[in-house]
């Protein structure tokens, strides 16, 4: 319990005072109207003026079974105006099982007025309760809100909280688990609360349904480590319009710098680790003048570099001189797997090569070259961009 706080409660004298008599009556118990989540090991009582302890104090703690204090002392503070006297009842420290209701009794005549001694306390009751666990959660949304995005979401409770370990909040989508995150729990005066960091902003497409879930006995009270939360749950809709996910683009491939005219092994870079090769997937090059497949290749994932290399091995195939050739990376040859469960896939990317030089050095170039310019999967450009590497008669230049 915080000694220091006091809250007003209806506290019941269950005698009345002999005619005349000044009966003493609590202002204030430190217990108040809320449930009891602390140890019990002392309840404090004030009164209006300086008091004293009876000659015989006596207080019990009564549920299913009772408790008896240990000792009893005052203390009285004079301010300006008036006196303060305040009752300290103490109890061996221990935790009151849970819920469960209790009633904290103090006998008549445990103190007196300093000034006048005939002037005591009668009986006092103090009803309170002990709860079973932190009780009631409220989140910062309302369920089913539509939410399109967000970086935290809040949980709250009546008293302050702690974390149970390393809690996690789960998130669901139509009731499948797609992601578990960092649950960052904590408290302010008499409040508890925790929230989901999502690493970033999550994104919750339109119309689909999406839980949140702190699982119960994830949050613990400040004061007592069997004292935790009920499963708390979010359900909620998606605000946010689908977003194209980024297209799989290999960074870079052998042939802008080896330039072979023999098709050996071939690979592409792609710099984005979390990239896979499809199974079955297979690299193609095409006679381009011709419009006319002329090799095939089973494509790879090379684990022996630091990044993801997809590599082909055409075997020894033979540029012609003097024809066009496409080499082409299909549809569906590699993906990423998203956070949702789902896969992206690449789209059809083609790069023009020539023999016997494929694509040669890297240079740079004006824009008042009349050929036609080509970006790096093979596209005619109409409008290139300062900066940007494009495939010009066959060489790789830096468009200025």
């Amino acid at each position: 319990m915080k000694h220091s706080t006091i809250i007003a409660m209806a506290i019941a004298i269950v005698s009345l005072p002999a005619m005349g008599a000044t009966t003493l009556v609590p202002e204030q118990c430190s217990i108040g109207d809320r449930p009891f989540v602390h140890p019990l090991e002392h309840v404090e009582f004030t009164f209006d003026g300086e008091i004293q302890l009876g000659s015989a104090p006596s207080a019990m703690v009564f549920g299913e079974e009772w408790v008896s204090a240990k000792s009893f002392e005052v203390s009285n503070y004079k301010g300006k105006e008036r006196t303060q006297g305040t009752l300290i009842v103490w109890f061996d420290k221990q935790n009151l099982p849970l819920g469960q209701d209790y009633k904290l009794t103090v006998s008549k005549g445990t103190v007196s007025l300093v000034e006048d001694n005939s002037a005591v306390n009668d009986a006092i009751e103090v009803n309170f309760s002990v709860p079973a666990d932190l009780g009631p959660h409220r989140f910062d949304y309302e369920q089913n809100a539509v939410i399109e995005s967000a970086q935290h979401i809040w949980v709250y409770w009546g008293f302050e909280t702690a974390p149970v370990r390393d809690p996690q909040f789960e998130l669901y989508h139509d009731g499948n688990l797609i992601g578990v995150y960092p649950a960052h729990v904590g408290w302010d005066w008499d409040l508890g609360q925790a929230y989901v960091d999502f690493l970033g902003t999550m994104r919750f497409e339109r119309d689909e349904h999406y839980s949140l879930v702190l699982p119960a006995g994830s949050v613990k009270s400040c004061y007592r480590d069997d004292l935790l939360n009920r499963e708390a749950r979010l359900d909620f809709i998606g605000g946010a319009d689908p977003v194209e996910p980024d297209p799989l683009w290999y960074d870079w491939c052998s042939i802008f710098t080896e330039h072979p005219s023999v098709y050996n092994i071939i690979w592409f870079q792609y710099n984005d680790m979390s990239i896979r090769v499809a199974d079955d997937a297979k690299i193609q090059l095409y006679d381009s003048t011709n419009n006319i497949l002329v090799a095939e290749a089973d494509a790879w994932h090379d684990t022996m570099v630091n990044c993801v290399r997809m590599n082909a091995d055409f075997g020894g195939f033979e540029l012609e001189d003097g024809i066009g050739y496409t080499l082409v990376v299909p549809a569906g040859t590699v993906y990423r797997e998203e956070s949702d469960g789902t896969r992206t896939f690449n789209k059809r990317q083609g790069l023009n090569v020539s023999a016997p030089s494929g694509v040669d050095n890297l240079t740079t170039d004006s824009q008042t070259s009349a050929l036609p310019l080509h970006d790096l999967n093979g596209n005619l450009v109409s409008t290139p961009i300062p900066g940007t590497i494009y495939i010009r008669a066959g060489k790789k230049i830096i468009w200025r």
